[in-house]
């Protein structure tokens, strides 16, 4: 009789459809669904209540309700007024989930069980279902993550997405798992967790990949001795079986990571740094229309203000990607957070060939991975300067002299200085360029270093100002001393007599550079000598 009611009701759970529209109640504590076996009963935020009438006298002390639910919460009761309540045990990991109620024996035919959903605010809608009654049912195989090839929708599986979930209808235990193709066969780490199995064969894949698979050959995966943690079956070996996919494109060399070029991330990399790009080269071409993402990160994730995160961007041609760390200062203001730590991350993520599909990694998380952590340096920088002069009249001078000291982390550079005038009311500027600039280590400071600039001629309004200044000024810190490094002088007012002067029209004299070097094309935007007076080239 017992076999006879589980078949029963096993059948009705194959062929019951939702059936809320026919079903007798409303769902109310004052008037709740009767349930049957095998019929969806479905829910939404508010409060949901369900009645089941025990069909049969109860004679044996196997006999459950098992009951599939796509909420965490479900109690059951004796009576209506829903205060006597009864111990289920729940099982499952992700939704749909599962509930059991032993059913004593002597428990009599027309016994009503009550059931209850609380409100709640995290599901606007589900189902409540009694998919057996009776026996406990056979663990089963509910789905698995991808598809098996050999089924409708299964595609081949790549070594760079190998990632397997099996899902089973009870929570369960097993004796281990092995990947197999042809004559080959490891042993990999299957995860059980409630009613799920997850497993990371990645390089398992790409090891066959070396010893000859190719695309389209068959990979078997079993899990060994299952067995539903209610001691209900054992279904024993679970096999699920996939056609590979081509071998992935790979990485296979990195610039400026850690151990390849760049192991301390600097506060401040300047455009000109050398190591400040980040390139990672594949064995194959790389998709340029669905691009990665790349983020810089420190700190801790938990924390809102504790934590940094910026998003870079990735530059991909043929089958080399960049991310540019440069030309960006990354301090505890520019970051917005509380500390400093001592590394940094770069994480690059969903990297695809030029095929569309994931390349290969071996990080945990995104598809097509990578990642890399620095240790982190806050570049120090001091600078003191003092110009001679400093201030007042800079009509008849020769040169301005520039001493800089500087202590830390590096050193400053320009490209040239720029004397900033007005003529005839408008504003003009000439440069000499770094290159004409004479320096030397100040003798009796090693952190020192003298410079001197020479003052060109050029014509300029009565009663204005000349302000020096510096063209390209970059600094070790990154921090913007254009203003410390700055001068404004006075002027009575000069006109040269070579003002306006076309360099291009005296090609036939001998023309020199600011240091008295000949140059043999005078024609280019500078300052130059050319018989014996100072010429003005724009």
């Amino acid at each position: 009789m017992k076999n006879i009611l589980f078949r029963t009701l096993m059948l009705l759970a194959v062929l019951a459809s939702s059936v809320n529209t026919w079903a007798q109640g409303s769902g109310t504590q004052a008037d709740p669904y009767v349930m049957e076996a095998g019929t969806d009963y479905k829910f939404g935020m508010a409060e949901w209540y369900g009645k089941f009438i025990i069909p049969e006298d109860v004679t044996t002390d196997d006999f459950v309700i098992e009951i599939s639910c796509s909420v965490t919460r479900l109690d059951a009761f004796t009576d209506a007024d829903f205060t006597k309540q009864l111990e289920m045990s729940f099982e499952g990991s992700f939704s749909p989930y599962t509930f059991k109620l032993p059913i004593a024996k002597g428990t009599a035919k027309g016994t009503a069980i009550y059931f209850k959903k609380d409100f709640d605010v995290q599901t606007e809608n589900g189902t409540i279902t009694i998919t057996s009654y009776g026996n406990p049912s056979p663990i089963a195989l509910v789905s698995v993550t991808p598809t098996p090839s050999a089924n409708e929708g299964g595609k081949p599986l790549s070594a760079a997405s190998a990632y397997v979930s099996l899902t089973f209808s009870k929570n369960l235990s097993h004796k281990g798992c092995t990947v197999s193709w042809g004559t080959e066969s490891q042993a990999v780490v299957a995860n059980a967790s409630g009613n799920s199995v997850s497993l990371d064969i990645r390089a398992v894949l790409l090891d066959f990949y070396g010893l000859g698979m190719k695309e389209g050959d068959e990979i078997s995966i079993t899990l060994k001795g299952v067995t539903a943690k209610d001691g209900s079956s054992e279904p024993g070996d679970v096999v699920v079986k996939y056609i590979a996919a081509a071998l992935p494109v790979s990485l296979v060399s990195s610039e400026n990571t850690p151990g390849n070029g760049l192991d301390t991330f600097l506060s401040w990399m300047p455009e000109t740094f050398d190591n400040g790009v980040v390139t990672l080269t594949f064995s194959g071409d790389l998709n340029t229309e669905s691009k990665p993402t790349a983020f810089l990160s420190m700190g801790n994730v938990e924390s809102e203000d504790d934590y940094y995160r910026e998003e870079l961007p990735v530059i991909i041609s043929g089958n080399k990607l960049s991310v540019d760390l440069r030309g960006k200062l990354r301090n505890k203001e520019t970051m917005n957070i509380l500390n400093l730590y001592d590394v940094i991350s770069l994480q690059i993520a969903g990297v695809k060939d030029a095929n569309g599909n994931f390349t290969y990694s071996d990080g945990a998380g995104t598809l097509g991975s990578y990642g890399f952590t620095y240790k982190y340096k806050l570049v120090e920088y001091t600078l003191t300067k003092e110009f001679t002069p400093a201030k007042g009249s800079i009509d008849n001078k020769k040169s301005i002299e520039l001493w800089i000291r500087e202590v830390g982390d590096g050193k400053l550079s320009f490209t040239a200085a720029r004397f900033s005038y007005v003529l005839n009311g408008k504003d003009e500027y000439v440069d000499v360029e770094a290159k004409d600039i004479e320096s030397e280590v100040d003798p009796e400071d090693e952190n020192a270093v003298i410079y001197n600039i020479p003052v060109p001629e050029f014509s300029r309004d009565a009663n204005s100002d000349v302000v020096l200044s510096f063209v390209g000024l970059v600094s070790p810190d990154g921090n913007d001393y254009s203003s410390v490094l700055t001068a404004t002088y006075t002027s009575a007012g000069f006109t040269t007599g070579i003002s306006g002067i076309n360099a291009g029209n005296n090609k036939e004299g001998k023309a020199y550079n600011l240091n008295g070097i000949p140059v043999k094309n005078a024609n280019n935007a500078g300052l130059y000598i050319i018989n014996g007076k100072t010429v003005v080239v724009k």
